[in-house]
């Protein structure tokens, strides 16, 4: 599971969602094709093994940055992956509240010493909606004159779709356990046309955010019409 690749690699202790760097990228690719058996993710919950065969997998990236057009695209030529995307750009949303965080910290936005950023990324995720709403309309207002990532237009997401599969990763991010059942039903809908639309096919698979799941969620998925869904790393 991946989200953003870049020419160097992002530093942990600075960064709440780190780049893999492109080098290690394009190695761990060689690894995977060298010692596994490199599926569609589409095929992997039926793919089989023999005994003594190649264990099956399947390789995934997170959220609507740009780097998969500049980066994985270019490394994927034999490889079909996924990717699980919001579609923020179809609908003029702000940037996700972690980019925006990163931004904030990195300009020396905050009022004061915001701590270890892994901290207070954990602690931003486990606010209800509406405090994570009002904090990200805040975290939009800091760092509004900054440039930030320019996401996927239509036509970026019709190359990704042209070679790849697309699946739903929500508008929101929320926990969707946490969520009552109609907000439940919403975060898993709202968006998924715009999207489906964007690539000229249907979207029926799902990255759930922060791997967060549980029966009901799958449930209310599968009456959503969603394939598969799976968990995602961040």
């Amino acid at each position: 599971v991946y989200h953003r690749i870049a020419e160097e690699p992002g530093t942990r202790e600075l960064e709440l969602a780190p780049a893999v760097g492109r080098d290690a990228f394009r190695a761990e690719l060689e690894y995977l094709h060298d010692h596994y058996d490199v599926v569609a993710p589409s095929a992997l919950l039926d793919a089989t093994r023999q005994r003594g065969a190649r264990l099956p997998v399947a390789i995934t990236f997170d959220d609507d940055t740009h780097s998969h057009i500049d980066e994985a695209l270019p490394a994927l030529e034999n490889t079909t992956a996924a990717f699980f995307l919001a579609g923020w750009s179809l609908h003029g949303d702000a940037r996700p509240w972690w980019e925006l965080l990163q931004l904030a910290i990195d300009h020396g936005r905050f009022e004061r010493e915001p701590g270890p950023i892994g901290r207070l990324g954990r602690e931003i995720e486990e606010l209800e909606p509406a405090e994570r709403r009002s904090l990200e309309h805040r975290l939009a207002e800091l760092t509004a004159d900054l440039a930030t990532d320019s996401g996927l237009d239509h036509s970026e997401l019709s190359r990704l779709a042209a070679r790849h599969e697309i699946g739903f990763h929500t508008r929101t991010h929320y926990r969707l356990s946490r969520l009552g059942a109609d907000d439940l039903a919403t975060a898993l809908t709202d968006g998924r046309d715009a999207l489906a639309e964007a690539i000229g096919h249907p979207v029926d698979s799902i990255a759930y955010p922060h791997g967060d799941a549980d029966e009901s969620v799958a449930a209310t998925a599968r009456a959503a019409a969603t394939r598969s869904g799976s968990p995602a790393a961040t």
